[in-house]
């Protein structure tokens, strides 16, 4: 059994259902991995600047044995493949572009890419290597939209 960071999670406390998608998955990964993985479950982020704060969150990052990360965004949505990107459909007014009959989009890809970006920043500022050992890849994450839903082409 894999352990979890935070090491609980409790359905009851969430108010609704949102979460319930997600903290099934996390009960399927802390059952499904053995105890040599750990996996930390809504990693949240922040980061301000003169322009304005920016904030993600990734639902699940993977450690294996070895140190290998693996990001998993979770989309409990409609996902459609187009232009060559990765896009969640919600029928409520969020995300950035707007689609057919009323359904905003959002960029998996990009939401993605910023959440690890964000990640490596802070971790390469917590833990700075000395420029003769530096590498553009000492900070590796692996990145899978975990798709509940139905992908679709259009």
């Amino acid at each position: 059994m894999a352990r979890l960071i935070p090491s609980e999670f409790d359905a009851a406390s969430l108010q609704g259902d949102l979460h319930l998608p997600e903290l099934h998955t996390l009960a399927r990964l802390r059952d499904g991995l053995s105890d040599r993985y750990v996996v930390y479950h809504g990693v949240h982020w922040a980061r301000s600047s003169r322009a304005g704060s920016v904030y993600g969150e990734v639902d699940f990052i993977i450690a294996n044995p070895f140190g290998r990360l693996l990001a998993i965004e979770q989309k409990n949505t409609q996902v459609v493949a187009a232009e060559g990107d990765l896009l969640a459909v919600y029928s409520a007014a969020r995300g950035s572009a707007r689609g057919a009959a009323g359904a905003s989009r959002k960029s998996i890809t990009t939401q993605i890419n910023r959440n690890l970006n964000a990640l490596r920043a802070e971790f390469s500022r917590r833990y700075p290597c000395p420029p003769s050992r530096a590498k553009s890849s000492d900070v590796r994450v692996r990145r899978w939209p975990l798709l509940t839903a139905l992908t679709q082409s259009e």
